[in-house]
């Protein structure tokens, strides 16, 4: 019985550890006051972030902005 339950909390673990990051449709303004519509990586931020990663469409490369 403890090797069960041994064995799902550790299939639970790596089932987190797996997951990809999704991007998602959004914006963001550059300093040229510009505005960018592209999709940005979804981290789930508590804060406003003052990095992330975007693409400006499926097919291209991510970005990084700072």
């Amino acid at each position: 019985m403890l090797k069960k339950i041994l064995l799902l909390i550790i299939i639970i673990v790596n089932l987190k550890g797996y997951s990809q990051i999704t991007f998602e449709n959004g914006y963001f303004i550059n300093n040229s006051n510009d505005r960018i519509d592209c999709l940005i990586a979804n981290q789930d931020w508590l804060n406003n972030p003052s990095k992330f990663i975007y693409k400006l469409s499926e097919d291209e490369k991510k970005k990084k902005v700072q």
